[in-house]
């Protein structure tokens, strides 16, 4: 008995200090379970039990196809003035649930710009939904392209073309941004309110852009490939002597030659370089004016499929209406939509205006034209002749 007290007399200092010895480290160096997180005391490092959910992953970690969208898909309709963009524009502007945008880059002039670093920055802040840093772009390159007060609409607005009452129609029609007046159109304030527009477009179904004169295409490459923005290119062509002619038209412009050679040159360019860098891509898709002229709805379908869009009977009721023969509005006019007579007339209209001299011209610089199936003519009475095609209907462009 006295050798079990004496024993026991041991013991209790040496569990004392083991107790101690423990404390210490627990203390020093926690090791503690919670939730099914194993955490150590410097922060830095934690391990998840196997079991929680796929959603709880770190998004650091996680590959490059389930990296989060920090904006909607969106896509630049990309072409040249007089090219029938404004119409094509429209099947993005009248649709529910899409922003779209039209000529976002007018602040900065035309080909060559003064301002190109700044149209290069617009793009990456839009599409990141960063409108107020877009926004110091245009008040820059207005200065820049010494644009008058009158023509500052992007830098008064903070959108282009805000006040115009068929432009945008997204701002009054699917947000509280401007106001939808009892006949028709809308009414924007002086200045837009920049965050409401990023709230705003944070929740669309697309992003639309209608882009003229982008004089260099390769600085908006890397985006097509950023998974973040989900951008797409739709490229409008439109036979070239058409354009001319058009241009010729709304400048009466007698002198043609530089109008002819720098026109070309763009289109050309462009051509060259989609056909090079981007005609395989998926992001990727050719639209010849001709075709969707004469086949509006079939067109649209397939423009929607591209972006990921579903056609519904506004937008079939609402193409039916502008393509119409009796249809008296402004936009049926100014894009000389009709029948599919008159759609047929606009598509070769050119032929019966533009000079013999222009043509061969046109068909010297405008090189690149062939490989977007236009025909060349090497005879007047050829062109004249309308029985004749001018175009190459079964070299529809590739849709990747």
């Amino acid at each position: 008995m006295a050798s079990m007290h004496i024993k026991l007399r041991l013991l209790f200092p040496i569990c004392f200090v083991l107790t101690i010895v423990w404390f210490y480290y627990a203390v020093s160096f926690p090791n503690q379970k919670n939730n099914g997180h194993t955490t150590y005391n410097n922060d830095l490092m934690t391990t998840r039990s196997t079991q929680e959910s796929p959603e709880e992953d770190n998004k650091d970690n996680r590959p490059t196809s389930e990296i989060k969208q920090v904006s909607p898909g969106a896509v630049i309709l990309l072409t040249h003035t007089r090219s029938g963009s404004s119409f094509v524009g429209e099947i993005f502007n009248q649709k529910r649930g899409v922003a779209y945008f039209y000529e976002p880059l007018f602040p900065f002039g035309t080909c060559p710009r003064t301002s190109s670093n700044l149209a290069e920055e617009y793009f990456p802040n839009a599409l990141r939904l960063n409108f107020s840093s877009a926004w110091d772009s245009y008040i820059k390159g207005n200065k820049l392209s010494r644009r008058n007060e009158q023509e500052a609409s992007c830098v008064n607005r903070g959108v282009c073309f805000a006040s115009c009452t068929k432009c945008s129609l997204f701002l009054s029609r699917d947000s509280n941004i401007c106001r939808n007046p009892k006949n028709g159109g809308h009414a924007c304030p002086g200045k837009l309110n920049m965050i409401k527009l990023s709230e705003h477009v944070a929740k669309v179904d697309l992003m639309a852009f209608k882009v003229v004169y982008m004089c260099d295409i390769s600085w908006i490459q890397p985006l097509l490939n950023d998974p973040t923005v989900n951008l797409k290119i739709i490229h409008l062509v439109r036979d070239p002597r058409a354009i001319i002619n058009s241009r010729i038209f709304s400048t009466r412009s007698k002198q043609a030659d530089q109008l002819i050679e720098q026109g070309c040159k763009h289109m050309t360019d462009l051509l060259d370089y989609t056909d090079r860098h981007l005609i395989q891509s998926k992001n990727y898709m050719r639209v010849r004016h001709e075709d969707f002229a004469l086949k509006p709805l079939e067109w649209t379908e397939k423009i929607y499929n591209f972006v990921g869009l579903q056609l519904d009977e506004n937008i079939i009721s609402w193409l039916k209406s502008a393509t119409s023969q009796n249809n008296s509005s402004n936009l049926s006019k100014t894009s000389q939509f009709g029948t599919k007579r008159n759609s047929a007339d606009t598509v070769s209209h050119w032929r019966k205006e533009l000079s013999w001299e222009n043509v061969l011209l046109v068909q010297k610089h405008c090189t690149a034209m062939n490989s977007s199936g236009y025909f060349e003519f090497h005879d007047e009475s050829l062109l004249k002749n309308m029985t004749i095609p001018s175009l190459d209907p079964s070299m529809i462009p590739l849709i990747a």
